[in-house]
């Protein structure tokens, strides 16, 4: 009984830090093998640490990841749903929207994030 609820406890834990949807986008300069729940988990904390802006609850959003240099993973994340076979072609742009729409970049070679930016308000 005790390994059941043990097990049921990380099962439960597991998907409360990762949230969201983790989509590919082709085209990049090399192909990344990305562990998303220790990735998302340490960009919530850079935002946290980095950011005066309130962002909407983590399930909330969906992210979109490329290497754009061989060292340097680009991440767009968004919180509206979009069709989902677009997204994997190429970034969603979107003007606006405030901090349902951010991106940032994390250095491969060192785990750290850096180039944070929140979408403007109209």
């Amino acid at each position: 009984m005790k390994q059941i609820f043990t097990l049921l406890t990380l099962c439960l834990l597991s998907f409360d830090s990762f949230s969201g949807d983790w989509i590919a986008v082709d085209g990049g300069v090399i192909e990344v093998n990305l562990r998303q729940e220790v990735v998302e988990e340490n960009m919530w904390v850079f935002l946290e640490q980095q950011s005066e802006f309130t962002f909407e609850p983590r399930e909330s959003y969906s992210y979109q990841y490329q290497a754009i240099t061989e060292t340097e993973l680009y991440i767009n994340a968004f919180c509206d749903s979009f069709e989902k076979q677009d997204l994997y072609k190429e970034f969603l742009i979107v003007m606006d929207g405030g901090s349902c729409f951010f991106q940032v970049s994390l250095n491969l070679s060192n785990g750290q994030f850096t180039l944070l930016g929140v979408n403007g308000e109209a």
